[in-house]
């Protein structure tokens, strides 16, 4: 985190030494510019009066009486003057606005791209999770690639497989969380839901594969209105804003008294749950439990 901030404070530093660099630039050149102006204005003023005084002897030589004065006369005020002794005025365009509208571009271009990474994907460690079809109660439908389920009124065709859930409108993820630690991110929508964690060897034929109703599994009860932590059929309810994202964070030991997982709220900096369980054992990340009757929708 340190580093990523130092690198975007040097082209922060970078982008506002070049701005002050460039603005010099054009004042600079600004400068010259009139300078030049200057001195062509002041050639215009001195070519204006000389014009004027030939005028003004060109008048009195009208009145003259004198041929011979006129023609010697004439012939001197009504010279051209040569065409080096021409003003010429040339402005110098050292700096290209449009080409630096062009590169500004580039780099804002480049920041939305940095902007749009999938951090998690940076990770050495990065799985993307999946919803294994294999497991998804009758009730459910898969979509986008099987990291999208959503509730539906009737059943479908789903072929019979041990893993399935019959009695919960539940699915696993087919990846499991394993390692000392495991953090993942799932976001919501709908009436109320159930997300959590689970051991594999969950049921998923009888009433108690709850996720949260048994000591297998652990869930957060999500609505628009309450949270509630499940565990062993025993409910914790959690008061906290709410979020249409939902963060995990688990950790794995072979001793007990250290093995820890909590979820938390993304848009509550993990403030969601101070509750905190033993958990030993590689863990499946387990969705969800979607109240009959109500649209839910989960990805992850």
């Amino acid at each position: 985190v340190e580093e990523t901030k130092k690198s975007f404070t040097d082209l922060i530093h970078c982008i506002e030494e070049a701005q002050e660099n460039f603005v010099e630039r054009i004042r600079e050149q600004e400068k010259r510019e009139m300078e030049k102006a200057e001195g062509v204005i002041e050639e215009l003023k001195k070519e204006i009066e000389e014009l004027k005084r030939r005028d003004a002897e060109l008048k009195e030589l009208s009145d003259t009486k004198d041929n011979v004065h006129f023609l010697q006369t004439a012939s001197s005020c009504c010279a051209l003057p040569d065409d080096g002794d021409s003003l010429r005025f040339t402005v110098t365009a050292d700096l290209s606005s449009e080409d630096l509208r062009k590169e500004l571009s580039y780099l804002r271009k480049s920041l939305e791209k940095i902007s749009q990474w999938d951090i998690m994907a940076l990770t050495s460690d990065f799985c993307p999770l999946t919803l294994d079809i294999n497991t998804a109660n009758r009730y459910l439908r898969l979509s986008e690639g099987n990291k999208k389920v959503r509730w539906r009124r009737t059943k479908a065709e789903y072929p019979d497989h041990p893993d399935r859930f019959d009695e919960w409108e539940e699915v696993l993820c087919r990846e499991a969380l394993t390692g000392t630690r495991c953090y993942w991110e799932v976001e919501w929508s709908g009436h109320l839901i159930r997300i959590g964690v689970a051991y594999k060897g969950l049921s998923r034929k009888r009433v108690e594969s709850g996720l949260g109703y048994n000591d297998k599994s652990w869930s957060l009860q999500c609505s628009p209105s309450q949270y509630s932590v499940w565990h062993n059929n025993k409910k914790t309810v959690i008061s906290a804003p709410y979020s249409p994202t939902i963060a995990g964070v688990a950790a794995a030991s072979t001793d007990s008294t250290s093995g820890t997982r909590r979820c938390c709220s993304g848009d509550s900096s993990c403030r969601l749950s101070d509750l905190w369980w033993g958990f030993v054992k590689a863990i499946d990340l387990t969705q969800s439990k979607i109240r009959t009757g109500k649209s839910s929708i989960i990805e992850v």
